[in-house]
C-alpha cells in the first residue's frame, strides 16, 4: 500500500494534469498593462475607420497624433508592437488560420483589426470571445506613428528616428 505522501504526489500531479488538458485550446489569460491601457492610445486608434475589409482610413489617427510630442508618437508604437505581440500566440493562430488557410502577412493584419474596435473588443478578442474580426485587414494601423511623426516634421515615413523594442512583423 502506498504512502500518503505518494498519494498525495499522485493527487496533485493529476489535479495538474486536469487543468493543463481543461486549458488546452484557450487563450492565455493576460493582464493589460497600464502601458497598454493608455488613454490617448486607444482614443487615436477609435479614430481609424474601416473603409472595407482590407482597408482602414487612417488618417484622423495620423493628425491626432502628429500634434504630440514625439515621445508620444513613439510610445504609441511600442504600444501597438505589445499589443500586436499579445496575439502572437498559438491560439490566436490557429483561430486566424480555420479561417484564413494559407495567408501569410493577412495575420499580422487582422491582429491590427483587433485594435481598431476599442480596448473592450480588444480584451475579448484576447479571452478569445471575439473572432469574427479575423477575415478583416487593417495593415495602414502599421504605419500610424511613422506617418504622424513625418506629417509632424514634414518628412518621409523611411526617416522614422523610433525603432520599436518589439518588432512588429513577426
Amino acid at each position: 500500500m502506498p504512502s500518503n505522501t505518494v498519494l498525495i504526489i499522485l493527487l496533485i500531479l493529476a489535479g495538474v494534469a486536469l487543468f493543463v488538458y481543461q486549458r488546452r485550446g484557450r487563450p492565455d489569460r493576460v493582464r493589460l498593462t497600464e502601458t497598454q491601457q493608455d488613454p490617448l492610445y486607444w482614443e487615436i486608434m477609435s479614430l481609424c475607420r474601416p473603409v472595407d475589409e482590407c482597408e482602414v482610413d487612417t488618417n484622423a489617427a495620423v493628425s491626432r497624433l502628429s500634434q504630440e510630442e514625439d515621445e508620444v508618437i513613439f510610445r504609441f508604437e511600442d504600444t501597438l508592437a505589445d499589443l500586436l505581440a499579445l496575439l502572437n500566440k498559438p491560439y490566436y493562430i490557429h483561430s486566424f488560420i480555420k479561417k484564413n488557410p494559407g495567408e501569410d502577412d493577412a495575420f499580422l493584419y487582422a491582429r491590427c483589426t483587433a485594435m481598431i474596435h476599442g480596448i473592450e473588443f480588444f480584451k475579448r478578442v484576447l479571452e478569445g470571445k471575439e473572432k469574427d474580426f479575423w477575415a478583416n485587414e487593417s495593415e495602414s494601423v502599421l504605419y500610424i506613428a511613422k506617418e504622424a511623426w513625418a506629417m509632424k516634421h514634414g518628412s518621409d515615413i523611411e526617416s522614422f528616428p523610433h525603432s520599436s523594442k518589439d518588432a512588429l512583423y513577426f
